[in-house]
Formats: structure tokens, C-alpha cells, sequence
């Protein structure tokens, strides 16, 4: 007897309940109301989708103040809240909560303004199975929180099944007797179910351990905002929650939108796909099939080059449009910059002319072009694109790649000192410019390693043109000192406009002076620099700046002047990177006086940096002397997406603080050409908080682990904020495109 005909009917069976049925639409990701994504008040096993951030604010009915509550306990009763989550990682979310009764108020702890920050994480498996409909999760809040400051913290773990328009979530988990949400907020089974009855609208039930509750979310259709944002609404209308005036609705607004778009970083948006999607890419993601070291092809659309001719000595310095002429047998001369035929058709000079008002016109500056060892040999200088200077290699190979065909080597510099070589072919290049973008036809040859030694080998025979030299550049960017979620308020503040001017003098060496214009400032007491020290106008940045490239890969930079408003001296900061640019070791010290106090920093501090541009991720570990004499040490995860770098920090010097933060740049990618001065914005503005992690207690620690952060840097100013390596270029290459 066979039992084949039983088990079949019972394998399909099973089979299916693991298969998402075809007319299931996307489910959005939305925040519950605290910590987490999720269902109303409960996670599900989902997560932020990779490379997105999620802003989120609600309000809570029957807020009750401390000072009308029976018992007098003020974390009891319901609150307003604030969430900011991100998709560090696939599968992986972090987020940032800030629970408060009123935005602003009287300030101290019993003045009913005080809120509670605190940091949570989820893990899906959604990464590892991206077409189940199961999925598994497990979550914590307030991971840096212990003793008396702990308001969130819970740890789940939490299952969630997808059948067509229904999503079921089931989870357990432990909760805190002091938890703000009740004691027995998510302590033991909760779970939930969601229904997708349009895709701009699910209806929402679950049960977090202290009652039921039943809402609604709103999602903006398709079309309506920028590509990939997404705008929802909340609505809880009914709970029976058992907890002191839980019993009731909230309401919030969500805004999701990624962190990069477009191709800015290929690396991030095929993980995005694939973390969203599952392993298909949905139709229209273009690919990159071959990396840029893959040895070129033969380009169909330009004549293969013959072996055994004789090599028309002029072809080489035409370009695109006119080897495409001589590829259909027309002759071609090329064109002089005032538009007159050269007499020398096709001629050295005539390459150079044309090559060297190309990239002047187009704003780059320090340039230099010479023949060498049968090459055509680049350098230049961008003050030009200020997000990435992926833009402007970009721009530049695409310049000399239309006007010469041949073999080239081009040299980026950065205040006149070397920090890249190229070496690539004209023909091969604007073949992968053209429709054959899908495969890097082109092989690119990257170095940073000890780029001087070559540099300097070239014997260039005239000096820079389009000099870049004793022009004035002014960076505007706001300067902002503000603290979050104290016993002030929800958000306190001193808001200035920082006027940067910067002056590069000769090589390697700059004039660097801040000042800074107060603005706006919240209204709090400023007793003792409580909570925030609030902005006067001044100068509180005067510097000269020296760098010196080095041999054997090492970079350095002395500055002297002033610092912080009040401190005079000097600093070093030092750097040696692997050629590949995995690693990097870096140190920064500097001995600083008051100008009117007996007081000394002597900061100092030595770092080691891991990088994968392939994964937009890197890692960083320091140990050494704070700027106001705390030791200790602390480690960074950094994480990019495109030009935006998201880093989760941790130090531990005298207490244990952990942190996020973001930063990007302040300004249009490409600024005003520099014609005798520069007004732009910032390559780089950080924004974030840290709290403390170590105790039951959370004072503000305004003196703790600050480093001597400089905008004139030797990463930012000359190595691309950290991303200068034939790593990153390999791993962008798609971005040189645009």
C-alpha cells in the first residue's frame, strides 16, 4: 500500500500556509505607541525597512499632571510621545523615544515639564527568509537605562504570520514594575492582528497585557509624496487597558522617508531590495554586472583597435562625437577654444588647451596636464561638489574622456597635496558613460597609498592653473547646542549662524576663522550653562592649519590659534591608511590654556578604524584623554547611506554614555563656482544626543567624553569624511555616472 496520494493533499497543505498569497498587498511598517514597530501599543516581528527613518509623534487622551494625581507619582498616567527610528541594518531597527506630559514648562523635577529618553532595538528574520510568510523578532526597550531612570524597559520576542490581507502577531515577553505603560505592559502573552482592507487603509486590534485595544492607520497613497516617502496617521479609539489612566485613545502622525535615493549608494539600495523585497530586486532596479577592475570589453559602438596598423597619432586627442566621425569615415579636427580649426589637428597643445578650459570653466581649480610616459597625465582640485567627492572624479574623468581617447592618469588634490591617483582609458570610459552603463567597461586602476612619490614624478612643467590660492571661501551652516528630553522639557536649544571663513594659502596650508551670530534660544533659566550654555556673538575659532603628506602613507596636520572662545594652543592630528583604505590608524592631540583661567586641556586620543565600503559600514574604536581630562575609551558603529552617516556610539570614561547620531551636508551639492571668493554650505553637519547608561540616575554631563572635533580635519577636509579608498570607488562606482 502507498501512502503517497495521503501525504500529498496534507504536503500542499503545509506547503501553503508558508506562501504569501498573490494579491497581498504591502503591509506598511509603521511605530506603535512606544519603542518599537508595530501593531497599536504591541511590536510585530517586522522591522524599519533598511535605510529608512521613521518620525513619529502622538498624543495621548486624559494627560493627567503629577500634581493632580492621587498618588502623587509623577511617571504614572499617560503621555505624549516622540520616536525617531532607523533601518541601521537589514532586519535591524534602532530607536529613539522621548515620553513627555508637556512640551515646555517649569523647569526641575517637580515642575511638570520633565521627560524621559531612552533608546530600543528590534531583529527580524525578515533578512534571512525574505519570502516566508513568518517572521520572528526579538526586541528591548530602554537598553541603556537601569535603577531609578527606568520608565520603558520590557524585552520581547514576537512571531507574526502573513495570509493575504491579515497579518497575526503572537509574542511573550517580561515587563518593569515601573514601566510608564503598567506593570504588566507586555509581561507574559500579548499579540495582535492587522488588516489591510486598502492600501491607504489597516484596521488594528491587539492586546498588550493590560487591557485591549482597537484603532485604525491611514497611509498616503502612492504618487502623493517624493518617491519611497510615506505619510500615516493613528488613530486608537478604544482600550480597556487595566493600567491608571491607560484606559483611553491616542492619536500620532508618522513620516517615513529614506535616507538615501536614487543610486547614491548602490551598496544600500540592493540590500534595501533585498531586505524589502526579498532576493528579487523588483523590475526596473538597474544592476551593475561587473565591477570596475573587470578588464574592459570591446566597445561595439567604437572601431576595435588594429594591431598591425599604424595607429592614427591624432586619434587620441579627439573626442567622443568626433571618433565617432572617424569611425564612419569622416574626417574630423578638432575645435579650438575660441572655435577657430587648430593647425595642429588633433596636437598635444590643442588637448591640453581644450581639456584645461573645460575643467576651469567648470569650476575646478589647481589644474594641471602633462604628458608622461605615454599617458596624459590630470590634476585638480574640487571646491566645486561638497557632498562627495565621488562627484567630481565623476565630472572630471567624464571631461577628459570626451576631449582623449587614450591611456590617462589623474591626480585629485586637495589644498595642492595629492590624495588620489586614477589610471583609466579615454575610449573605455565614455564607453561605460554611454548606453553601456549596466557593465563597467572601463578598468580603473585606484590609489591612495603614497600618491605624492608618484605625483611628484611626473615632472609637470608649468605651475597650477586656475589657481585656488588665497581665495576666500565662506561656509554658512547653523550651529546648534541643544539637549533633549530633561527635567526642562521635551527640547531645549541655542541656535546661531555659524560664518566659517576659510583661506587656503600655499600648499597644504589654511587660515580657518568661525564666528557665530546668535539666533534663537529657548526660554529656560541659563543658570550655570543649565541646560544649555546660550550662544553670545563671537569668534570662537582662529586657526592656521599645516598638512604635510608624508612618506609610507602618512598624513599629517599642525594647527594653532584659538579654540572654544577662551582656549589658545596648539594640535596634531595624524593618520595612516592601508592602500586598500580597510584600515586606518588615526591620533589627535593638542594642549590648550585659558585665556583668562588657570586651566589646561591636553587632550589626546589614538583611533583605529575598520571599514567595508562594500557593506556602508564601518566600525571605529578610540582610547585616550577627553578635551576636559576624562579618560576612557569608546567605539562607533557607522553606517552610510549615500551621504548621510548614521553612527550608535558608546563611552566609557568616568560614567558609561551611549548615543546616536546623524550627519550630513547643509547645502547644494554643487556650489557656486569659485571666481575670486565661495559662498557654500557645510560638507558635513552632526546632530544627536547621548545619555547616560551607567546608573539610576541621568544628569546632564555637558563636560563628558567631548573630543576635539575640527571642521578643517584631516578626513573631512582631505580624505572625503573617511571615504577615500579604491575600496569606496569600487563599491560606488555606479555613482560616477551621475
Amino acid at each position: 500500500m502507498s501512502f503517497q496520494p495521503r501525504l500529498r493533499p496534507l504536503s500542499l497543505a503545509i506547503a501553503s500556509l508558508f506562501a504569501v498569497p498573490a494579491f497581498a498587498a504591502p503591509m506598511p511598517i509603521n511605530f506603535a505607541q512606544t519603542g518599537f514597530s508595530g501593531l497599536l501599543r504591541t511590536p510585530h516581528a517586522e522591522v524599519v525597512n533598511f535605510g529608512d527613518i521613521t518620525a513619529s509623534y502622538n498624543v495621548e487622551d486624559n494627560i493627567v499632571y503629577h500634581r493632580d494625581h492621587p498618588s502623587g507619582i509623577y511617571q504614572q498616567g499617560a503621555h505624549k510621545t516622540l520616536l525617531l527610528g532607523v533601518g541601521l541594518l537589514p532586519s535591524v531597527e534602532f530607536a529613539v523615544q522621548n515620553t513627555h506630559k508637556r512640551f515646555n514648562g517649569e523647569g526641575g523635577y517637580h515642575g511638570g515639564a520633565g521627560s524621559d529618553l531612552s533608546y530600543a532595538t528590534k531583529i527580524s528574520s525578515r533578512y534571512l527568509f525574505p519570502d516566508s510568510p513568518f517572521s520572528f523578532a526579538v526586541g528591548m526597550q530602554d537598553i541603556t537605562k537601569r535603577g531609578d531612570a527606568t520608565f520603558h524597559q520590557n524585552h520581547y520576542a514576537v512571531a507574526s504570520y502573513r495570509y493575504g490581507p491579515l497579518r497575526f502577531s503572537l509574542g511573550g515577553g517580561s515587563g518593569d514594575k515601573k514601566n510608564q505603560m503598567g506593570e504588566d505592559y507586555l509581561s507574559g502573552v500579548f499579540g495582535g492582528v492587522e488588516y489591510q482592507a486598502f492600501d491607504w487603509l489597516q484596521l488594528v486590534a491587539d492586546h498588550d497585557g493590560t487591557g485591549a485595544n482597537v484603532g485604525l492607520k491611514l497611509s498616503s497613497p502612492q504618487g502623493w509624496l517624493p518617491d519611497r516617502w510615506r505619510l500615516d496617521t493613528v488613530i486608537q479609539g478604544y482600550s480597556n487597558s487595566e493600567t491608571h489612566n491607560r484606559d483611553n485613545g491616542y492619536a500620532g502622525v508618522q513620516l517615513t522617508i529614506p535616507l538615501t535615493s536614487g543610486t547614491r549608494s548602490s551598496v544600500a539600495e540592493k540590500q534595501r531590495a533585498q531586505a524589502r523585497y526579498g532576493a528579487k530586486e523588483p523590475s526596473g532596479t538597474p544592476r551593475s554586472s561587473v565591477s570596475p577592475q573587470s578588464p574592459p570589453k570591446p566597445d561595439k559602438t567604437r572601431p576595435a583597435p588594429n594591431a598591425n596598423a599604424t595607429p592614427n597619432a591624432e586619434s587620441h586627442y579627439l573626442s567622443a562625437v568626433e571618433r565617432g566621425q572617424l569611425a564612419n569615415g569622416r574626417s574630423a579636427s578638432p575645435i579650438q577654444p575660441n572655435g577657430a580649426e587648430s593647425s595642429h589637428s588633433g596636437s598635444a597643445i590643442d588637448v591640453t588647451e581644450r581639456l584645461l578650459k573645460a575643467l576651469g570653466d567648470e569650476g575646478f581649480e589647481n589644474i594641471r596636464i602633462q604628458q608622461h610616459d605615454g599617458k596624459l597625465a590630470v590634476a585638480a582640485e574640487n571646491n566645486l561638489y561638497s557632498w562627495n567627492e565621488m562627484d567630481a572624479i565623476g565630472a572630471i574623468l567624464a571631461q577628459i574622456s570626451d576631449i582623449y581617447a587614450d591611456d590617462f592618469e589623474f591626480y585629485l588634490l586637495n589644498n595642492r597635496i595629492p590624495v588620489m591617483k586614477i589610471e583609466g582609458n579615454g575610449d573605455g570610459y565614455a564607453a561605460f558613460l554611454g548606453e553601456n552603463h549596466t557593465v563597467a567597461e572601463q578598468q580603473l586602476s585606484v590609489q591612495t597609498f603614497d600618491v605624492g612619490r608618484e605625483y611628484g614624478q611626473v615632472g609637470w612643467d608649468s605651475g597650477y592653473q586656475y589657481s585656488g590660492a588665497w581665495v576666500p571661501r565662506i561656509n554658512l551652516a547653523p550651529n546648534l547646542r541643544s539637549t533633549i528630553g530633561t527635567e526642562w522639557g521635551v527640547f531645549d536649544y541655542s541656535l546661531a549662524l555659524g560664518t566659517n571663513l576659510v583661506m587656503d594659502m600655499w600648499k597644504g596650508a589654511s587660515v580657518d576663522v568661525r564666528h557665530l551670530l546668535p539666533v534663537s534660544a529657548s526660554d529656560d533659566p541659563k543658570a550655570s550653562n543649565r541646560p544649555v550654555a546660550e550662544h553670545v556673538s563671537e569668534i570662537d575659532r582662529a586657526l592656521i592649519h599645516q598638512a604635510v603628506s608624508l612618506p609610507y602613507g602618512v598624513f599629517t596636520q599642525f594647527s594653532a590659534g584659538l579654540v572654544y572662545s577662551d582656549y589658545f594652543g596648539v594640535q596634531n592630528e595624524s593618520k595612516w591608511q592601508s592602500p586598500s583604505g580597510r584600515h586606518a590608524f588615526r591620533f589627535n592631540g593638542g594642549y590648550f590654556e585659558h585665556r583668562d583661567l588657570d586651566y589646561t586641556m591636553t587632550p589626546s586620543l589614538g583611533y583605529y578604524r575598520y571599514a567595508r565600503a562594500d557593506w556602508d559600514w564601518a566600525f571605529e574604536a578610540h582610547t585616550g584623554e577627553y578635551l576636559y581630562g576624562d579618560s576612557g575609551y569608546g567605539v562607533r558603529s557607522i553606517h552610510w547611506f549615500g551621504d548621510t552617516q548614521v553612527s550608535i556610539e558608546f563611552n566609557q570614561t568616568t560614567s558609561t554614555f551611549a548615543g546616536l547620531y546623524f550627519s550630513f551636508p547643509l547645502g547644494p551639492q554643487r556650489n557656486m563656482r569659485p571666481r575670486g571668493f565661495q559662498v557654500t554650505g557645510t560638507d558635513q553637519w552632526r546632530w544627536g544626543y547621548y545619555t547616560r547608561a551607567d546608573s539610576g540616575v541621568n544628569y546632564l554631563s555637558p563636560f563628558s567624553i567631548q573630543q576635539l572635533d575640527l571642521q578643517h580635519s584631516i578626513d573631512r577636509v582631505y580624505f572625503n569624511r573617511d571615504r577615500l579608498s579604491p575600496e569606496y570607488i569600487r563599491a560606488n562606482v555606479k555613482r560616477l555616472r551621475e
